[in-house]
């Protein structure tokens, strides 16, 4: 007669593998940046946008990252301030939303100051 199937040891060692699962989920837009110039990223389809977030700018050619700030926001195209390595990004490069709002921490080394979010 063959052996017996315990289903108690199966269930704990399905159990101790799902527990080592890791459950991210990313929700946001992507697009491909259709235009560049001057520091300035032109991307169509970015339908909820918003004004002054972050966008993540990803090259294809290297995976690096740049960050933009959605400054224009058209029906058809978001324009974007990119921040760091401009040369890196080129048209056809991948554009996602990150849904954060630029901004600064609040601490005592910024009390009274002026900030200028540009």
């Amino acid at each position: 007669m063959a052996d017996a199937i315990d289903t108690s040891a199966i269930l704990k060692g399905l159990e101790v593998n799902l527990s080592r699962v890791g459950r991210v989920v990313e929700r946001g837009e992507t697009s491909s940046v259709a235009e560049v110039g001057d520091g300035i990223a032109r991307i169509p389809g970015l339908k909820n946008a918003m004004s002054g977030e972050l966008l993540q700018f990803t090259n294809s050619r290297t995976d690096q990252d740049v960050y933009g700030l959605v400054q224009n926001l058209d029906s058809e195209y978001v324009s974007a301030v990119l921040f760091g390595d401009v040369g890196a990004i080129k048209e056809g490069d991948l554009c996602r939303t990150t849904g954060r709002v630029m901004d600064i921490p609040v601490g005592h080394a910024m009390l009274g100051r002026v900030v200028n979010p540009l």
